[in-house]
């Protein structure tokens, strides 16, 4: 059996060039740093509770190539085709926990909805908006993947779940990242 999670939810209706009308579910993680508090695990979104986060394309012209490596793509809205501006999210925690956290003190994992303006491509999906629709704390957040620069202490892990409990999403704390399987399929 394969693990992860495939999306929750079928693809949402489109409606023209607007966009998705209802949110699209997929996988992500995230990195946990004090005293930053919950951002994107390469570079440094911070995510707010109670508030999506908004794509915006800030890219240099030098990274904003056109899709077969021709002109520079002019100012867009984000996610676009041929850019790497936009919020990723996977279609499996697999492939979403090959994303290294470096820096990390905690990794967390979830579902992410994704909404606006919704791309997909082999690599999975990318959106204009996004807010956590689950979130879970990894313990043992240490892999190849996600070095650990420094040990744990227990007012850092409180003080991880205290930020993560305002989100106002299904929250869990889990001891390693096999568990993250069960939870996923709603065991």
């Amino acid at each position: 059996m394969e693990r992860g999670l495939p999306l929750s939810v079928s693809f949402a209706r489109r409606s023209g060039e607007r966009g998705w009308v209802e949110p699209v579910v997929a996988c992500r993680v995230w990195k946990w740093r004090a005293p930053f508090g919950l951002g994107s695990p390469l570079i440094g979104s911070c995510w707010r509770p109670r508030l999506p986060l908004r794509a915006l394309c800030v890219w240099p012209d030098w990274l904003r190539v056109g899709p077969t490596g021709g002109p520079v793509l002019p100012p867009h809205r984000s996610p676009c085709a041929g850019c790497v501006c936009g919020i990723s999210a996977c279609r499996t925690f697999e492939q979403a926990l090959s994303t290294p956290a470096f820096g990390a003190d905690y990794v967390v994992a979830g579902e992410v909805a994704l909404w606006g303006k919704v791309l997909e491509d082999e690599r999975g999906l990318c959106g204009e908006f996004a807010y956590p629709r689950t979130l879970a704390l990894i313990e043992a957040s240490f892999t190849p993947r996600h070095p650990r620069r420094r040990p744990l202490k227990a007012p850092l892990l409180r003080a991880a779940m205290a930020q993560l409990r305002s989100f106002n999403v299904p929250l869990a704390c889990l001891p390693a990242w096999d568990e993250l399987a069960s939870l996923s399929s709603g065991e």
